[in-house]
């Protein structure tokens, strides 16, 4: 793969184990939010949606590591940048036809 622009080259520190925590850390973060939102809205769509937009960008955010090289899981990365962006436009295509068919139904 390339470095550019869309294929970030660091890791949030050097540290692959502390790295980890991170990363894991922010995913609970991105489950106490998507958490938040079904409390608020009770409706599983926005929740999945949202989840999945946060904890792309974390994976993201991170995917130029050495984190991932280390600990054998390049395959994460590759999902991340070539098939989780059209799972999230597919989650919201689900999540607008679904909100619009609650409230245009008669």
């Amino acid at each position: 793969m390339s470095h550019s622009i869309f294929y970030p080259t660091h890791m949030f520190f050097s540290d692959p184990d502390l790295d980890l925590k991170i990363m894991l850390w922010l995913l609970g973060m991105a489950a106490g939010i998507a958490g938040v939102i079904y409390w608020k809205w009770k409706q599983v769509c926005p929740t999945i949606l949202f989840f999945s937009l946060l904890a792309n960008a974390m994976v993201y955010l991170n995917s130029g590591s050495r984190f991932f090289d280390i600990y054998s899981l390049k395959w994460i990365v590759v999902f991340t940048l070539e098939y989780w962006p059209y799972l999230n436009t597919l989650f919201l295509i689900i999540c607008v036809s679904l909100f619009l068919k609650k409230r245009y139904a008669k």
